[in-house]
């Protein structure tokens, strides 16, 4: 497991069984270094609307994937501060709707 630290200075978990899962997409598998750096300094960070306890932390990395700019890290929040963790992560083309909860 390895934890990562949002903008909130939150401990976030990644643990192993879900980076199993990220790595489902091959074009996030080798990019651990971006996911850790756009849960800590993300571009913005969207309220999901499909999970209230659910927010997209987006950060731009150009040219790394055809036509999909945007690493989206989804981290979810639990009943308390101490318990988030990362569900997924993949590379999209622009950022889904939502209230904006931060743009650092």
């Amino acid at each position: 497991m390895r934890w990562l630290v949002d903008p909130w200075q939150n401990r976030v978990a990644l643990t192993d069984e879900r980076w199993q899962h990220i790595c489902d997409h091959p074009e996030v598998e080798a990019r651990l270094a971006e996911v850790v750096e756009t849960v800590r300094s993300p571009d913005v960070i969207i309220q999901s609307r499909a999970d209230e306890r659910a927010a997209l932390f987006y950060r731009r990395y150009p040219g790394h994937v055809r036509g999909a700019p945007l690493l989206c890290v989804v981290v979810k929040y639990g009943d308390s501060a101490s318990d988030p963790f990362v569900v997924t992560a993949y590379y999209a083309e622009r950022r889904k709707q939502g209230e904006v909860l931060c743009q650092p």
